[in-house]
């Protein structure tokens, strides 16, 4: 990938091609079954859902997918849960808009195997819908993890995210061993192909004492904790746990164990509750401690074609909202609800890595 800089203008151009090819894919998808393929007819809920031969535990993302294409002027609504069509969408045209996404993004804004795994979602949609089609096989093909490492490794905005929690994690481990004389104890939550964790052990290992480390990598899949067994071997302060995001309570998992640090890197919104995990959080880490998170806050076309497949559906304000995001705002309203005190957020505004809608929140619990 390029080592290149950009406005936030030709940010927006990047994202606002992505948004367009993926709002006409999801028009191609469902007008190859004969809905919303008519501007004049109009088509209730029920009716797509029908069409489309949609799994229960799937109604929400169309209900999704139904709201982007309002909110965007691609389809107007009706009376009721109606909606009108909108004109025909080709195979071919939704190929070049393809084409055309891929010459803005590849090797500039990200690894072109991104936009193959995202075109792949797109192509493998009907299937997902019925349940024929597993979105975890697509992310990890006969097992491989090459889309996504280029996913949570290999694009701007996550190594922008990544640098950004190191550079954090590392100044607060500064701070502590000016205080104290025992070890760091860190906590990282879902981390799956350890794209964050990888950056963050690199980092300590060469800028600080890492004796005065023990670093506890967790995930709800053995497959991710066997993986990373084998990739961070040498380094013996690493220990290894299974832990289930919407378990993570003081007395069950660890009983009166707490941590200084806790990391979770694109993890939290798996969970079924925020406003729980958070509580939980907050109360295995100790007084002082840091709690350093990364989360989309706007809903993502992109994911809304692919991993949504794959993220737990909530019960709480998301659900109440019909999004799979929450906004800055609310996240900040939900932070110091649970008692913690926001650090810093990045990107800043006007940033230009701001426009991909992802933001790094650094948390204190208060002494």
């Amino acid at each position: 990938m390029q080592n290149e800089r950009f406005t936030i203008e030709e940010t927006r151009q990047m994202v606002e091609k992505m948004e367009d090819v993926v709002l006409d894919s999801i028009i191609y998808t469902v007008q190859q079954r004969g809905v919303l393929n008519d501007a004049a007819t109009i088509y209730n809920f029920k009716e797509i859902l029908d069409r489309l031969n949609c799994q229960q535990q799937y109604c929400h993302i169309i209900n999704r997918w139904i709201k982007a294409l309002v909110q965007r002027g691609r389809i107007k609504p009706a009376s009721g849960d109606g909606y009108y069509g909108t004109s025909h969408v080709t195979e071919e045209l939704v190929e070049q808009k393809w084409d055309e996404a891929r010459k803005m993004w590849d090797y500039r804004f990200g690894s072109p195997l991104v936009m193959e795994y995202w075109y792949m979602n797109f192509r493998n949609l009907l299937d997902l819908i019925k349940g024929k089609t597993q979105a975890v096989f697509l992310l990890f093909p006969q097992g491989e993890d090459k889309y996504a490492k280029a996913l949570y490794s290999d694009t701007k905005i996550a190594q922008y995210i990544n640098l950004k929690m190191v550079d954090i994690i590392e100044g607060h481990f500064r701070a502590f061993c000016k205080e104290s004389t025992d070890k760091l104890k860190i906590l990282e939550i879902g981390g799956g192909t350890a794209a964050t964790t990888e950056m963050v052990l690199k980092a300590l290992e060469v800028n600080s004492d890492i004796t005065k480390i023990e670093y506890n990598f967790s995930d709800i899949s053995k497959f991710f904790l066997i993986r990373a067994k084998k990739f961070f071997e040498k380094y013996d302060f690493v220990k290894y746990r299974i832990l289930d995001v919407d378990c993570v309570k003081k007395g069950l998992l660890f009983d009166k164990e707490k941590f200084d640090i806790v990391i979770a890197a694109g993890v939290l919104n798996n969970a079924y509750s925020i406003e729980a995990t958070l509580a939980a959080l907050y109360d295995i880490l100790e007084e002082g401690g840091l709690f350093i998170f990364s989360e989309p806050i706007q809903e993502s076309l992109e994911i809304l074609i692919s991993q949504a497949f794959m993220i737990t559906k909530p019960k709480d304000i998301r659900m109440d909202c019909e999004e799979t995001f929450m906004t800055k705002e609310q996240w900040e309203k939900v932070i110091s609800n649970s008692g913690f005190m926001i650090k810093t957020i990045y990107p800043q505004e006007d940033e230009p890595m701001a426009v991909f809608g992802q933001r790094v929140f650094a948390v204190i619990k208060e002494n």
